[in-house]
């Protein structure tokens, strides 16, 4: 089986001309391939359709917080999504990411971008906590009854509201969800190199947002919303790695199998 038989995700870059490559894709001027529209689009309508959501969510925000704050759920349904935040925490993801290294085909490359860019979903969420301050249910005053009382402003340190709430300490931070921003950035990186386990991937992110609920971290809006900044995170982090790789036979590129994934 020769090498580009087992690297199906790799760059389909060669050293022939560009006039010479499949006339149904384009390239830039380094010769790069470039990703379909179709896929930019797809990522960004995606993206779109969970804030929309979460928008949505703010209705029944309260009411499903407190439901499960309530330990209303069936026992070995809280069980089973207490597993899933392993998913979305930073030590699942290095652990995840060697399991890449040590049983699959790809390499280290492959293994630290991956954590890279599952990571930077995370921290990006944190970034956008600071700026959007909106309580958690498991921290609300059990006296609020409006949704708009959850948020608490916007860039607080402005109001001196860090008097009360430490700026830093994420455990009162609720917008968005740094766990499912992780866990569906992760997806994407998975998806692109097991394209065969994309609802898989997908279904552990979502087991992730389920956890973050039921154990009152989290409302229903900031999962949708931290999973629309994973998403975009995640799609845009395995392209970039693709464009910093300096080794054609090590790099890892979402081509036809991710264009057809961000479409469904």
């Amino acid at each position: 089986m020769t090498q580009q038989q087992t690297l199906p995700l790799r760059s389909k870059i060669t050293a022939e001309p560009l006039s010479a490559k499949d006339p149904s894709k384009t390239f830039d001027r380094s010769g790069h391939e470039e990703l379909p529209t179709i896929y930019w689009s797809s990522t960004w309508r995606t993206a779109i359709v969970l804030v929309i959501l979460g928008v949505a969510a703010l209705w029944v925000d309260l009411p499903l917080a407190r439901y499960c704050m309530a330990k209303n759920l069936p026992g070995v349904v809280r069980e089973f999504f207490e597993r899933g935040e392993s998913y979305g925490h930073a030590c699942g993801v290095i652990l995840i990411s060697f399991t890449v290294l040590f049983v699959t085909k790809y390499g280290w490359r492959q293994a630290w971008q991956l954590s890279a860019i599952a990571l930077a979903a995370g921290i990006a969420a944190d970034v956008v906590k600071i700026l959007f301050f909106r309580i958690r249910p498991c921290r609300m005053d059990p006296a609020i009854v409006s949704i708009r009382d959850t948020f608490l402003g916007f860039l607080p340190w402005r109001n001196g509201m860090e008097q009360s709430y430490s700026l830093l300490e994420t455990s009162y931070h609720s917008l968005p969800s740094a766990h499912v921003a992780t866990a569906v950035a992760l997806s994407c990186c998975l998806t692109t190199l097991f394209p065969r386990g994309r609802w898989w991937f997908l279904a552990l992110a979502a087991l992730t947002a389920g956890n973050r609920i039921d154990g009152g971290a989290h409302f229903l809006s900031d999962t949708l919303w931290g999973a629309a900044l994973g998403w975009i995170v995640g799609q845009y982090g395995v392209h970039l790695s693709h464009r910093l790789s300096t080794s054609q036979q090590t790099s890892w590129h979402p081509t036809d199998e991710l264009a057809e994934v961000a479409s469904n």
